[in-house]
């Protein structure tokens, strides 16, 4: 018996070793996985290519805080539920507006841009001075976007989509008269979909987006917090933003 204990004691030991560190091993990997955020944004913000302005902010600003991210392209409603269940760990870029709705979202205080929500047209013939003058016209907004969805809730000739550009190629097909959308990213889809570019009615309104983190990851926020502050403090995020030139008028 001592014979085969003497033989078999440091096959045991390893295995004891060797088993113990296994939580250790699983708790370094899971420290380093990226967190998923969704994303609902719109090129030239995002891109396939990652050089998006919202793709170069988003990279330096982990980067500075230390941490990995990916963007999961999902539709803008089933993003934020996803986010809010912790199927996924955040959202990219939100309003302030979905804090309300989704209480397990947390949201970063430093806004990471602004986008300006107005109608897109193509008929130079419609002058819209009030957000009740809409009411006069066939609209198109995308689903899970908060602002429009707030706002043209008990509108009587509305379309509501998933997708951006089949609400532009509805607005091609005089399918609708507005397609409620972002200005810039619209405008340049439409570009690169071969489109007259479409005008932008007067009556819009500016906001701030943020980025949401699931509350499990609540004590990430005040470290990427500080790394957005510390870009706009030492100009690179004027830096980024100022290189792609957006038009919103």
């Amino acid at each position: 018996m001592n014979f085969i204990l003497r033989i078999c004691a440091p096959f045991i030991v390893g295995i004891v070793l060797t088993t113990a560190q296994i939580p250790t091993l699983l708790y370094g990997q899971s420290v380093n996985n990226p967190l998923r955020l969704s994303n609902a944004t719109l090129p030239p913000v995002t891109t396939e290519a990652k050089d998006g302005y919202l793709d170069r902010i988003l990279t330096e600003m982990f980067t500075r805080a230390k941490l990995r991210y990916v963007l999961i392209k999902s539709p803008p409603a089933r993003g934020l539920v996803d986010a809010n269940l912790g199927v996924i760990d955040g959202d990219a870029a939100r309003t302030m507006a979905i804090e309300n709705e989704y209480e397990d979202l947390v949201r970063v205080p430093e806004p990471v841009f602004h986008v300006v929500f107005a109608g897109l047209h193509l008929d130079p013939n419609i002058d819209i001075q009030s957000w009740e003058g809409f009411d006069d016209y066939r609209i198109g907004y995308l689903r899970g976007w908060d602002f429009f969805e707030e706002k043209f809730q008990n509108h009587k000739n509305k379309n509501v989509l998933d997708d951006a550009e089949a609400l532009l190629k509805m607005l091609e097909l005089d399918r609708i008269d507005i397609a409620m959308l972002t200005i810039a990213p619209a405008r340049y889809l439409a570009a690169q979909k071969g489109m007259k570019r479409p005008l932008a009615t007067s009556i819009r309104k500016r906001s701030d987006l943020f980025l949401f983190l699931n509350k499990k990851h609540e004590e990430k926020i005040a470290t990427l917090n500080s790394a957005l502050l510390s870009m706009k403090s030492d100009g690179t995020h004027d830096g980024i933003m100022l290189k792609y030139k957006l038009s919103e008028n």
